[in-house]
């Protein structure tokens, strides 16, 4: 293994700790070889809404689901989730200060259809790292590592955004809602805009 590297599950529009864990380090390999782990940010995000955190998930088929591996897991089109999940995004963010600039850019989420759940998320790491001006070597296993379970919960699961780091900035809806912590990068993004920085 290269020398400052870093092994991370994948993830769906990966959160604030999932990008600042990201910032620490020159090369990022992705587990590819795990069994898949249902109901985590593998296929899901959060978002703030008006009416606080929304979860976003990624439909897969099911049938791909028990003792598969993370890079054979595909996605479901039975329902239109790609215009659900833009909906979302954009009632939630269409007010933010720097959702014009970035959403088009990101717009390859809801537009095109991949096979694979792996393939998507790589995409959109490749993007936001593009946005967050992350220069950093990311790639896939070939094999399987095994990736920290205390960092994978708090990388991956909502349940422990208590734990999160995550330092207050200004959302959407701050004037109806406390601070929602570690959510998705895109909250920070789109509220942030170049400032996300600090919040790393």
């Amino acid at each position: 293994m290269k020398e400052n590297t870093i092994i991370l599950p994948t993830t769906y529009f990966g959160n604030i700790e999932y990008f600042s864990a990201l910032s620490k380090f020159n090369n990022i390999l992705i587990e590819a070889h795990e069994h898949y782990e249902k109901q985590t940010s593998r296929n899901r995000c959060y978002i703030v809404t008006a009416n606080g955190p929304l979860i976003l998930t990624v439909p897969v088929n099911h049938s791909n689901t028990l003792k598969t591996k993370t890079k054979d897991v595909t996605i479901d089109y039975s329902k239109n989730w790609q215009k659900q999940h833009f909906r979302a995004i954009e009632s939630g963010y269409r007010r933010s200060p720097y959702y014009e600039y970035y959403i088009d850019d990101l717009m390859f989420v809801f537009e095109k259809k991949e096979k694979y759940l792996l393939d998507l998320n790589q995409k959109i790491l490749h993007e936001l790292c593009e946005l967050v001006k992350l220069k950093i070597n990311i790639e896939t296993t070939n094999v399987y590592n095994e990736i920290s379970k205390n960092q994978d919960d708090l990388l991956t699961n909502y349940h422990n955004t208590k734990n999160s780091k995550t330092k207050p900035y200004l959302q959407t809806f701050s004037s109806k809602h406390d601070f929602f912590p570690n959510m998705s990068i895109i909250d920070l993004l789109f509220n942030m805009g170049s400032d996300y920085k600090q919040f790393l």
